[in-house]
C-alpha cells in the first residue's frame, strides 16, 4: 500500500512534521512510528478486509471510514483511499480513554478536503 500524509492549502501536512519532530526528540516514538507504518504499508489491505489485526490499529466506530494507530501515548488518525492508498490525517498526544470528538471531526474534515481535490 502506498502511504500519502494530508496536506492542507498551504502545504503543510501536520502528520509528517509531527514525525519529523519526533524523530529529533523522541527517538522511540519516532522508531515506533516507522515500524507501525511500515506494518501498515505491508499489511494494510488485510488490515482493512479484516482478514489481519493488531491491537494497535482499529477502526473508529460511528465515524466516516476513520481509523486509529496507537503510538506510545500519541494516535495517529487515517482512512483507506480507493483501496491502495492509507491517508495519514492528524495527530494528538492521548489524554483520556476515548478518542476525542474534536479529532475524529478532524480527521473527517481533512478526508472530505483530500477527496475533493482528488475528483
Amino acid at each position: 500500500m502506498k502511504l500519502e500524509f494530508y496536506a492542507d492549502g498551504r502545504g503543510r501536512q501536520p502528520v509528517y512534521d509531527w514525525i519529523l519532530e519526533v524523530q529529533k526528540h523522541d527517538k522511540e516514538t519516532y522508531r515506533k512510528t516507522i515500524i507501525m507504518m511500515s506494518y501498515l504499508e505491508e499489511n494494510g489491505q488485510l488490515i482493512h478486509a479484516g482478514v489481519v489485526s493488531h491491537k494497535d490499529i482499529k477502526k473508529l466506530t460511528g465515524t466516516d471510514g476513520i481509523w486509529q494507530l496507537r503510538i506510545s501515548d500519541h494516535r495517529v488518525l487515517f482512512f483507506y483511499f480507493e483501496g491502495d492508498t492509507i491517508v495519514f490525517t492528524n495527530v494528538f498526544p492521548k489524554k483520556q480513554n476515548k478518542t476525542p470528538r474534536v479529532e475524529i471531526k478532524r480527521a473527517e474534515q481533512r478526508k472530505e478536503e483530500y477527496l475533493n481535490r482528488k475528483q
